[in-house]
């Protein structure tokens, strides 16, 4: 289904334009749901690591999936011994920076929820196999999410022609579980997300169609942004918001389980990655890596008490 002019998503655009369209489109029973959730694109970027290891050294503010890493230390590794696989590095100040100040004012504080530092970066490492759904998965070291404050900019500040040395990029110390080699440049662009129709109940059959086709169309608009063929709907590559294979089923039947919280404390979506496109079935086919924290440990930074949930329900 191809979106007309007058249906096409405002996915740049600010709150009050998202409230329009969702007004517009006779959505108006989620408009207190509407969440901000940065969404990553490649549009305009090569596949490949040449453009990456051009404007790294420079100060860009990047972010990529599959390829090289930031050398930041050891390689992180399963507790067998096998080399995680690089799945994301994110520029923290670059996602911080998709909207300016007063774009996000416009926000509901209950709507905003961010909570990611500012600056710095976040890498996301996995064995590409452990599911999640164990509560011995992270002993077994099948995942690392690490956030170091790496200077975007060596000067201390932006400038096109930094002075100082960026860390270099690295490539794993061997094969681990990669199927195949990727890698791919991004960018983060301000959007707002849905609740998936998944956590809706089925007994409300025409509010669970009407928000099937307000979240195709998000998807939708998200494909034609990124340049990609085909008139399908794929979850995005987003953080924050909500998980488009149901947010119910992770915090509901999944993660007390595996994180459990005390009073007062709340799950909290961080990525969700999708492995459609760009990493080519990294997580299965039409799977996507989901990392979850609990609140509590996302104010005190606690990223080492992060959670991997593959998702392929």
């Amino acid at each position: 289904m191809t979106l007309s002019p007058e249906s096409f998503p405002p996915i740049h655009g600010t709150y009050p334009a998202a409230l329009d369209w969702l007004r517009e489109q006779d959505g108006t029973q989620w408009q207190d749901r509407l969440l901000y959730s940065p969404t990553f694109s490649e549009q305009s970027f090569e596949p490949g690591e040449e453009e990456l290891r051009d404007v790294w050294p420079t100060g860009a503010q990047v972010c990529w999936f599959g390829g090289p890493t930031v050398d930041v230390g050891a390689w992180p590794h399963a507790a067998d011994g096998t080399p995680l696989s690089h799945v994301a590095t994110i520029d923290l100040a670059g996602l911080d920076g998709d909207i300016d100040r007063a774009g996000k004012a416009t926000w509901p504080a209950g709507q905003l929820q961010e909570g990611l530092p500012r600056m710095g970066i976040l890498q996301v490492f996995h064995d590409l196999r452990t599911f999640g759904y164990d509560p011995g998965d992270q002993a077994r070291g099948a995942w690392a999410v690490i956030v170091t404050q790496v200077p975007a900019y060596p000067t201390g500040g932006q400038s096109h022609d930094p002075t100082g040395t960026r860390p270099a990029l690295i490539e794993a110390p061997g094969p681990g579980n990669t199927p195949h080699q990727v890698c791919q440049l991004a960018l983060p662009f301000s959007s707002f997300a849905l609740p998936s129709p998944l956590d809706l109940s089925p007994q409300n059959a025409g509010d669970v169609d009407r928000l099937e086709e307000l979240t195709q169309a998000l998807q939708r608009a998200w494909i034609t942004q990124r340049g990609i063929g085909g008139d399908y709907a794929i979850p995005t590559t987003h953080a924050y918001g909500y998980s488009s294979r149901g947010h119910h089923t992770a915090t509901l039947d999944i993660l007390p389980e595996v994180l459990p919280l005390t009073g007062g404390d709340e799950y909290r979506l961080i990525l969700e990655i999708e492995s459609w496109t760009v990493l080519e079935g990294w997580f299965g086919d039409a799977g996507s890596l989901e990392v979850w924290m609990r609140q509590s440990d996302l104010d005190a930074g606690a990223f080492e008490k992060a959670w991997c949930l593959i998702r392929t329900d």
